[in-house]
């Protein structure tokens, strides 16, 4: 996170479901005296990460399915739409569900929108 994708979970209002939020300056201050990384250097990796995979827009993989569930907060840092990339790259945003619940086995609780995706 501190070298390649500066995406850090934080809130900067409220009192988070875990108690007290954390701002992203305080991950920022993390990378800093654990790394040695300054938020420049942080920029910087995360500008070379872009680079070299392609981001959301220059991404050159093919013939992949990129599942995402609505209510993980992960889903914002992939494509989402089809035609973006190559026609067989394939997003499924999969209403209701969370993180990694594509990856689980079936259960007869699991929401019709992960069943079909």
């Amino acid at each position: 996170t501190c070298n390649e994708f500066g995406y850090f979970q934080s809130t900067d209002y409220g009192a988070g479901l875990f108690g007290t939020p954390l701002s992203v300056n305080y991950f920022v201050i993390m990378c800093e005296r654990v790394f040695g990384i300054g938020i420049d250097r942080i920029a910087k990796g995360v500008d070379r990460a872009n680079y070299q995979y392609g981001g959301r827009t220059r991404y050159n993989g093919t013939n992949v399915v990129l599942p995402f569930g609505d209510a993980d907060p992960w889903h914002t840092l992939g494509v989402q739409e089809r035609g973006i990339l190559d026609e067989s790259v394939v997003p499924i945003v999969i209403k209701g569900t969370s993180h990694c619940a594509d990856v689980f086995g079936t259960n007869p609780a699991d929401p019709p929108e992960l069943t079909q995706a």
